[in-house]
């Protein structure tokens, strides 16, 4: 007996001590768990909180409470519980009671944690609805209270053979009614009067029940907000809709001017900390979000946008930083942070995020809105510029060249070259003898085979006209280049000797390029008017001979820059760049070079004239 005894004893306190270590659940007598853990346990019960909120979430509500004092807190899921309630200077274990106790929360605790949950609903059986039908005087009398419209509407269907058709939205109404022995027509007027409801009678067996009109009206224009403002003479707010608001107030409180739009508006707020301050504002017909702004802007209150609901509290709150993305619409995000003002981005954050060509800033709500708009104004469609260049070149070339040469060669030389269109002759040997021969000169003497000369009188002209089209396009504001060009090189030899006692040479060569081209830079900067000003820099090079085989080829550039202002489509013309070059050279045999007629037979002279002109032909066009 005494062992079965013990075994009891040791069962019951294993079993107790099991039980002791699971969480503790309480739904009576939670005042007194509060106030007790309050002490040494959960000592954050203690804190004092100050939350408004209005038509809030419970679960949202407990959230924010946890957040506020450092609880370790389980709040509900999937509740419809709204809370409109204003807790100023309370603890929040009094909040915690009184949510329990208002909305049925049982209350259970893990150590430090709390946790919040709904009892189970007891599913209770619907009481049987007292409709009665008398087939033989086609009356009907029912006696509803809380009744469910759609629950109603098939008993009476199936009583009396009449359809009744609910409007949208009407399914889940309850309804309270009393009548007796009523027409079914008459029964259901009274039954739609008594609940601001409407019949139709469509046909002979069919109703319909839709809204009242006049309530629906009612509903709309009788919002009415439980704040009441004390306005003074010569001051009003009025509230129309989200995007019709109207103040005229002097010095007014902030905090009371918020929770009148916004319980006005019917939106869903919470207030972290008290909202301090005075406001003067003066607006007609602005949106809710300009209206917080306008209202917040230079306070020590902030708010914060997070999905349906508005946080108001303190701006030095980290959580109520507002993070928002800018997408551009027309502007590039590109190198656009660079030319922002410092007075635009003062106190923000900003990122580029080229991928998605959008900014990413954090900061207070105000300080973006002001951004936003900033940026509204300056994501403007950037017109591009077509540039159509005609580039003419035009080289005119006039030479003439005459003059008698002769003399010995080692190399055996034919009789060629042309008579017409200019004389380039070369006489060999025996051509020469032939013509002395010829002329009865025999007693000069003959020529040695290896005599040669060469008779030149030669004047040639050229007119060279280049042409060329191309197309160029920019952004407005920025540059668009051509460049057309050639590059050449040169010969550089380096030698240099290493060493002292035994110096050995260490040669180098290089190939070095120079460069000629035609270079056209032009900067478009499209008016307000259709004009159009262009910054424009042409310059032009040409090779000229070398002095030496390995030397390095010359060099001459023509260049010019100018400003100028031009219509759309409107073509000017630039250039007028011109070259003239004159050479005159001559070689004879001395003395005789320069006796008249005489000199045409012991000298040669070439006259060369060249002149060039560049013009430039520039036709912008505004595509975008």
């Amino acid at each position: 007996m005494k062992k079965q005894l013990l075994f009891c004893l040791l069962f019951i306190g294993v079993l107790c001590l099991c039980t002791t270590s699971k969480a503790q659940k309480y739904t009576h007598n939670i005042h007194q768990v509060l106030d007790s853990i309050s002490i040494q346990q959960i000592p954050e019960l203690n804190s004092e909180v100050n939350i408004s909120v209005n038509k809030v979430n419970v679960a949202e509500l407990l959230r924010a409470l946890a957040n506020d004092v450092g609880l370790n807190l389980s709040v509900p899921v999937n509740t419809n519980v709204l809370v409109s309630n204003n807790f100023s200077g309370v603890k929040a274990k009094d909040v915690i009671l009184f949510l329990c106790e208002e909305y049925g929360f049982d209350l259970s605790i893990f150590g430090k944690i709390l946790k919040l949950e709904l009892p189970p609903e007891i599913p209770q059986e619907p009481e049987p609805l007292k409709i009665s039908y008398q087939k033989e005087s086609k009356t009907i009398g029912f006696d509803l209270h809380r009744a469910v419209l759609s629950e109603v509407s098939k008993e009476i269907t199936k009583q009396t053979g009449n359809n009744i058709i609910l409007s949208p939205g009407l399914e889940s109404q309850q309804i309270n009614c009393f009548v007796q022995d009523l027409p079914v027509k008459q029964a259901l007027e009274q039954l739609a009067w008594s609940n601001k409801l409407e019949v139709k009678q469509a046909e002979e067996n069919l109703f319909l029940l839709e809204p009242s009109l006049k309530q629906a009206r009612g509903q709309y224009s009788g919002r009415q907000s439980n704040l009441n403002l004390h306005l003074s003479n010569g001051t009003s707010v009025e509230v129309l809709n989200e995007k019709e608001i109207s103040i005229d107030v002097d010095n007014y409180s902030l905090e009371q001017l918020f929770l009148y739009v916004a319980q006005q508006l019917d939106e869903k707020y919470v207030i972290y900390n008290p909202i301090k301050g005075m406001v003067s504002l003066h607006v007609k017909n602005i949106s809710w979000e300009e209206f917080l702004y306008q209202a917040f802007k230079s306070t020590q209150s902030i708010y914060k946008f997070q999905d349906d609901f508005c946080f108001v509290g303190d701006r030095k709150t980290m959580s109520l930083k507002t993070t928002e993305l800018l997408s551009l619409q027309y502007r590039s995000v590109d190198k656009l942070k660079e030319v922002f003002p410092a007075a635009e981005i003062k106190d923000l954050d900003i990122k580029e995020l080229a991928e998605l060509n959008s900014f990413v800033v954090m900061g207070d709500a105000d300080r973006i809105f002001e951004f936003k708009k900033f940026i509204k104004q300056i994501d403007k469609t950037v017109p591009v510029v077509l540039i159509d260049v005609i580039i003419l070149e035009v080289s005119d070339t006039k030479s003439v060249e005459t003059g008698i040469e002769a003399g010995l060669t080692d190399k055996k030389v034919e009789t060629s070259g042309t008579v017409l269109s200019g004389v380039d002759m070369t006489l060999s040997s025996k051509s020469v003898n032939n013509l002395i021969s010829d002329l009865g000169l025999t007693k000069l003497g003959k020529v040695s085979s290896n005599f040669y000369l060469k008779l030149k009188a030669m004047e040639s002209e050229g007119v060279v006209d280049i042409r060329s089209t191309p197309r160029l396009s920019t952004l407005n504001g920025h540059e668009a280049t051509l460049v057309i060009g050639e590059t050449e090189y040169y010969k550089e030899e380096r030698n240099d000797y290493l060493g002292t006692q035994n110096p050995s040479l260490s040669s180098q060569t290089m190939y070095k390029p120079v460069d000629a081209e035609l270079k056209v830079v032009i900067k478009p900067f499209v008016a307000g008017d259709g004009n159009i000003t262009m910054d424009i820099d042409v310059s032009q090079s040409d090779f000229t001979e070398r002095i030496s085989e390995f030397a390095p080829p010359g060099k001459v550039s023509r260049q010019f820059k100018s400003m100028i202002r031009i219509g759309n489509q409107e073509t000017i013309l630039l250039g007028g760049l011109e070259e003239k070059r004159k050479t005159h050279t001559s070689r004879g045999v001395p003395f005789l070079a320069k006796i008249p007629i005489i000199k045409w037979f012991f000298s040669s002279r070439k006259k060369e004239d060249v002149k060039s002109k560049l013009n430039i032909l520039i036709k912008p066009t505004i595509i975008g």
